[in-house]
């Protein structure tokens, strides 16, 4: 039992020996590490000269900044891909492309909504707005050319980015403008006619608003009451582009008060009107009974405005009969 005992204390006593020895050698090791590592100097990527442009550990100089949207070279490839659908004759292939272009402007500066006819606005940074305009500058005579599709998601989507990019770009614009009027002729088609004038009136170029006017002039007379609405909702939009045309946008507005039929139609109206020119109720006279019975027949938001137009009207023309004076 003692021999036993001795071989066990002695055999304890080798592996505190063993620990100790090991946990010095680790000391020992990390501590040499960290002494080359800190008479080594830092590493650099190194660069090389060709031709002018340098060039660094990855393969790619400083020019390649110039090409595509940024310095990765994959931007480049997707440009040339996105260029190559716009100009396939597939048009599975430029409905892709359009649809990337518009996600990838999406929210970055104010646009028109033209389906609800809402101004949506977002605020973007310095290069936000430099990206957007890079995308236009490379991509809107690509898509100028697909105005000419039969197509109606493409040509919606073609709509949309021309807006969006039509005051950065209004030379190119200008070049879209017959293209978009022929929309108007077609009069079978009344929903390519509402686009027509949408689009016309929610593109803020100055050189075209002579154009925007007379299509504006014209279309609130149109068969079709999506189309005078359209119309309608264009003067507003005109409006807040060129004050200049108030007067001869109200004469407009007169004459879709004294013969519009339509409640649709007239409830628009009344929107625009408390826009424009809230103060001109006497342009109601002749409208007052025709509001009140239209006003049933209105949808939610258009009950909402001509109501305001009405109670105002009342107040400043009907007599309160208690004590003779106006309301």
């Amino acid at each position: 039992m003692e021999r036993l005992r001795g071989r066990s204390a002695s055999t304890m006593k080798g592996l505190k020996d063993f620990g100790r020895g090991l946990k010095e050698k680790m000391r020992n090791r990390a501590s040499s590490t960290s002494n080359s590592a800190a008479s080594t100097p830092s590493a650099s990527p190194s660069v090389a000269q060709n031709n002018g442009v340098s060039y660094n550990n990855n393969g790619f100089g400083s020019a390649a900044a110039s090409i595509g949207f940024g310095s990765d070279p994959a931007s480049a490839t997707e440009e040339r891909q996105r260029k190559q659908q716009l100009s396939s004759k597939s048009t599975h292939e430029q409905l892709e492309a359009m649809r990337w272009l518009i996600t990838e402007t999406g929210g970055k500066k104010a646009y028109t909504n033209m389906s609800q006819q809402i101004s949506v606005s977002s605020t973007a940074g310095a290069a936000g707005g430099a990206e957007d305009t890079s995308i236009a500058d490379t991509f809107l005579p690509s898509v100028v050319k697909l105005l000419a599709t039969k197509h109606p998601e493409i040509k919606r989507l073609v709509y949309i980015f021309l807006v969006r990019h039509a005051e950065s770009k209004p030379d190119d614009t200008l070049m879209a403008v017959n293209e978009i009027q022929k929309g108007l002729n077609d009069s079978n088609n009344a929903q390519a006619r509402v686009l027509s004038v949408r689009v016309l009136s929610s593109i803020r170029v100055q050189d075209i608003v002579p154009i925007t006017f007379v299509v504006i002039k014209s279309a609130v007379f149109d068969p079709n009451a999506l189309v005078r609405k359209a119309a309608v909702v264009g003067l507003a939009k005109l409006y807040s582009f060129n004050r200049d045309m108030e007067e001869d946008l109200f004469e407009i507005l007169l004459k879709v008060f004294d013969s519009e039929p339509s409640p649709l139609v007239m409830g628009s109206a009344c929107e625009v009107f408390n826009t424009m020119c809230p103060e001109r109720l006497d342009a109601v006279h002749w409208s007052y009974r025709k509001l009140c019975k239209m006003l049933v027949d209105m949808d939610e938001w258009s009950q909402v405005a001509a109501l305001n137009l009405l109670h105002r009207y009342a107040r400043a023309n009907f007599v309160d009969p208690n004590n003779g004076k106006t309301l």
